[in-house]
């Protein structure tokens, strides 16, 4: 009910962001929760994760995720390749993709 609530209240907003805490740590939990924002709300929906996307394919497990994720922003950070003036990402490393919805996952 509460998880509801808080999609509720995304009403009126362009898109929602997952990061922190790797949501991609619990697929079980975290697919679920992408689905029912995606299917309520049509959010655009950033991601980032420590996984690259080439993990996130060959994982059956995770790669469903990708069905629901308009931008995935992967990679761990890495504080040697660290660059503050990088937009949306914080080391070099770190790639901003955006995903191909003409492909289920």
């Amino acid at each position: 009910e509460e998880v509801k609530e808080q999609i509720d209240a995304l009403e009126g907003q362009d898109g929602i962001t997952f990061s922190g805490g790797d949501p991609m740590y619990n697929p079980k939990e975290f697919i679920p929760l992408l689905r029912e924002v995606k299917q309520r709300t049509g959010l655009n929906i950033w991601c980032y994760t420590g996984y690259t996307y080439e993990q996130l394919l060959a994982d059956e497990e995770r790669r469903a995720a990708l069905n629901y994720i308009d931008v995935l922003v992967d990679g761990r950070f890495v504080q040697e390749l660290y660059q503050p003036t990088l937009d949306f990402r914080g080391s070099t490393n770190q790639r901003i993709l955006t995903i191909d919805h003409s492909t289920a996952y």
